[in-house]
């Protein structure tokens, strides 16, 4: 267990563990926060790429109407540069009073491209029954082509699918 301490007059932090140990990753955070970073913007190396996609409980073909119910079959997939945030279970009751949200799928791989493989072959793993879900909608929006540029705008989903909007 570790307990925060902070002393907001001299922004100071410290942590105490019952091991003893300090908390030198708060410590940078807030000299992050104070502008004290003490690196310069050529430091900074971007390396990979992550990318996103939300799985929710919602029928696209009926503009994104909740579509709760009981989940009867799931399977989640999982991988090197995979994470699949969850809650859910089979038999799992999606209530229709809060967000339909299903679980969040994260990718990352070394750049867009190998990124945008990696999450199609992931959903393209991922099993939902009982529940309509916006998946398939998901899908076809990485394989479209102006999304795969990375030309993406405000309007995209109004353009480029249509029926949906």
């Amino acid at each position: 267990m570790r307990v925060l301490a902070f002393d907001t007059s001299n922004y100071t932090t410290s942590v105490a563990s019952f091991d003893g140990t300090e908390g030198h990753n708060i410590s940078r955070l807030l000299d992050v926060e104070q502008g004290a970073l003490g690196l310069r913007q050529s430091d900074i190396h971007l390396t990979g790429h992550a990318m996103e996609v939300r799985i929710n409980a919602e029928n696209p073909d009926k503009n994104f109407a909740p579509c709760p119910g009981t989940i009867q079959e799931l399977h989640i997939p999982g991988g090197n540069g995979v994470r699949i945030d969850t809650a859910v279970y089979p038999g799992y009751i999606i209530p229709p009073y809060y967000d339909s949200m299903i679980m969040k799928v994260m990718v990352y791989d070394k750049d867009r491209e190998s990124a945008l493989k990696k999450m199609r072959s992931t959903l393209g793993e991922v099993i939902i029954e009982g529940v309509t879900t916006n998946l398939d909608f998901q899908y076809e929006i990485l394989k479209n082509k102006e999304f795969e540029s990375g030309a993406v705008h405000t309007d995209f989903i109004e353009k480029n699918f249509e029926e949906t909007a």
